[in-house]
């Protein structure tokens, strides 16, 4: 199943999410208009989300992705962990509502 969401992040970007999902999370793009490097970062934190259980604790996936991002010295111009994750959860939520 896809479930999709989209949100223009305060400072006017746009954030876009597609998750293809079944009983867990098979696969996240995360698409929008921001800036990251190195740019294969974002491949990464995508990675973070696969066989994931739909009902995740967000804290926790906050804590553990900000830790990913600056161990790995990452920069992401344009939106937060948070809201990436609030995008992802709304997902799945109105996905689920439909």
């Amino acid at each position: 199943m896809i479930a999709e969401s989209m949100e223009k992040i305060s400072g006017g970007k746009l954030l876009r999410v597609r998750i293809d999902f079944d009983k867990k999370i098979n696969n996240v793009q995360i698409i929008g208009d921001f800036f990251a490097h190195p740019e294969d970062c974002i491949g990464l934190i995508e990675e973070k989300f696969i066989d994931l259980p739909l009902d995740f604790e967000n804290e926790s996936q906050i804590k553990l992705l900000n830790e990913f991002i600056l161990e790995n010295n990452y920069q992401i111009i344009g939106f937060s962990i948070e809201n990436l994750i609030e995008l992802i959860k709304r997902a799945l939520e109105k996905w689920d509502g439909e």
